[in-house]
């Protein structure tokens, strides 16, 4: 009987799963299933995809397409490039400050069960920090970077992005890719959290008959026995939560025994060619600004189309004024015509009777227009925080909380929703999914035993780039800060009693690893306890020894025995 595997985790063989009976082709109820819901995703998507292909045309993103025919993206003349530089200036300095191969821009924190922190388990920061520097060494040898840059811009430009994050075994390291917007569609569940992509991809014949084997439809082998194996075909991956989908009478559909089934269809014959499954959600979807109106969101560039849009007429406008002014139309008589020219160095010949050709001015000033298109200019960089990114890229180190909050306070409270939703639905599942896939491959090393013995932790990330420190600075002003000044000034009035209040360890901790101190230079808190005791033994048996000196004198003394020499030199 031929059998398909089912429950493959990364696409590969390697996985024994369990095995099923292969269905008819074309009377498949799950492949129904996948083009019920891919239509009425395709639906869905198509309400806004006018606004977001003509936002990507505007500043020019994705234009050069040339190998990919399904780009709806058309072009659009262009007659002033401010717009372009304002987003390269934003995207340069958002993604430049927040996630960059040049510095640690995350770090992984444990909470337990019964809220325990990484710092109160034995071992638990180092471990943390050993991960850390095993993850970002992986991401530094891998394509992440320059495809997560292109992933920013595709969410900052139309509204969404989509980063697909999967274990290559054979070679041992994440692959990472980032999915063309108008290769994917979305679906949320009722907690309104983003669970279902269907992701549109094509195959040449002879690789789909590599990939799919048996299960390859009979138009594609036909093609590779005839020496037709090049020819490519569509194909859609479906990624949904292995009960979502129900058949025509209501019944669940289930492909895999994991959280998440992964199914390959063929649109063409309506057909599966492959059925696999994920332990989480592989892919992170981004929406860089929801808008309550749709899963897809709003970009920064929809949301200030408008304004781009004037700036290119008005560019439009005053170079056809500039030209009128240079080049100005002429009056020429009737009996000049095909005779007159206005070359460098023409000769026209005038008969006494002829009249001479005027210039009509039909463009006085130019003047304003200038002026209005250079503060419409400045508008849009405003609009893309370029004043806030070039000022932070100009300095050399970390802006202090004072600092930040004197300049540029405002930029940064705007911009701490959107480095929230950022890192909520980027950051967040990229790196747990990078974290899990190499735990399982053993990349990372085994977490400490008093680690293990904590039920249910949770693993949490924090964002400690340039732009994440920042924003961090200007939101605790009443925090460490603060506190510290407020600290600074009761000792300097003798108010030293109201530091009872204070638990200064904890305080000094949360001050240094917020300050980015090592973890491997930070001592455990057993640790500090052990040293502690074993200072106060010390300090305890010098004291014991003190008084044992002390009582020993006391009775040389009564005994008219002293210490020390007389005059004579005789005790």
């Amino acid at each position: 009987m031929n059998t398909v595997v089912v429950g493959l985790d990364n696409g590969s063989k390697d996985y024994l799963g369990r095995r099923e009976p292969i269905k008819k082709q074309g009377d498949d109820p799950l492949a129904k299933a996948i083009a019920a819901k891919w239509s009425r995703l395709q639906t869905i998507r198509q309400k806004t995809e006018s606004l977001r292909w003509e936002a990507c045309a505007y500043v020019q993103h994705r234009m050069n397409e040339f190998s990919n025919e399904n780009s709806p993206i058309k072009a659009v003349k262009l007659y002033n490039t401010a717009g372009i530089l304002a987003f390269d200036t934003f995207i340069n300095g958002y993604h430049g400050n927040l996630i960059t191969p040049s510095m640690r821009w995350f770090k992984l924190t444990v909470v337990g069960e019964d809220f325990e922190e990484s710092d109160t388990i034995y071992g638990a920061n180092d471990y943390l920090e050993v991960s850390e520097n095993q993850m970002f060494a992986e991401l530094n040898k891998t394509n992440f970077y320059p495809l997560d840059k292109l992933a920013t811009k595709d969410a900052a430009v139309q509204g969404t992005s989509a980063e697909w994050v999967y274990d290559d075994v054979e070679h041992g390291e994440c692959v990472f890719e980032t999915i063309a917007p108008w290769d994917f569609w979305i679906d949320k569940n009722s907690r309104g959290r983003i669970d279902t992509i269907f992701i549109r991809f094509t195959m040449t014949s002879a690789d789909a008959l590599d990939r799919f084997g048996e299960k390859t439809p009979p138009d594609l082998r036909n093609e590779v026995e005839t020496d037709a194996g090049h020819t490519e075909h569509e194909f859609i991956l479906a990624i949904y939560p292995r009960k979502k989908l129900r058949s025509d009478k209501g019944k669940v559909l289930i492909s895999t025994e994991k959280p998440y089934a992964a199914v390959t269809y063929y649109p063409t014959e309506d057909c599966i060619v492959e059925e696999s499954g994920y332990d989480d959600f592989p892919v992170a979807v981004h929406v860089f600004e929801p808008d309550g109106s749709s899963v897809y969101g709003k970009g920064l560039v929809m949301k200030f189309l408008p304004e781009l849009k004037r700036l290119n007429s008005m560019s439009k406008d005053e170079l056809v004024a500039i030209q009128k002014v240079s080049d100005p139309p002429m009056a020429v008589p009737e009996s000049l015509k095909g005779r007159f020219s206005l070359n460098p160095g023409a000769r026209n010949y005038l008969g006494n009777s002829e009249q001479t050709p005027q210039m009509i001015q039909s463009v006085q000033d130019v003047g304003w227009l200038s002026q209005e298109i250079k503060e419409l200019e400045e508008k849009i960089g405003r609009l893309f925080f370029n004043d806030l990114f070039n000022f932070l890229m100009r300095q050399d180190k970390v802006l202090t909380a004072t600092q930040t909050q004197a300049i540029k306070s405002e930029e940064l409270a705007l911009l701490a929703s959107i480095l929230g939703t950022t890192q909520y639905m980027k950051i967040n599942p990229i790196v747990k999914r990078v974290f899990r896939i190499m735990s399982k491959g053993r990349r990372i090393p085994t977490p400490p035993k008093e680690l293990l013995r904590i039920k249910n932790a949770l693993l949490k990330i924090e964002l400690d780039g340039p732009l994440a420190k920042n924003v961090k600075m200007f939101a605790m002003q009443d925090g460490l800060q603060a506190s510290l000044e407020w600290m600074q000034n009761l000792h300097a009035m003798q108010l030293t009693n109201t530091f009872d209040n204070i638990d200064m360890d904890l305080f000094v901790r949360k001050a240094m690893i917020a300050a980015g101190l090592p973890q491997s230079v930070l001592r455990e808190l057993a640790d500090v306890a052990q040293m502690r005791k074993q200072k106060e033994a010390m300090i305890q048996q010098q004291q014991q020894m003190q008084q044992m000196q002390q009582a020993s004198e006391i009775q040389r003394n009564m005994g008219g025995q002293g210490n020390l020499n007389n005059a004579a030199g005789m005790n």
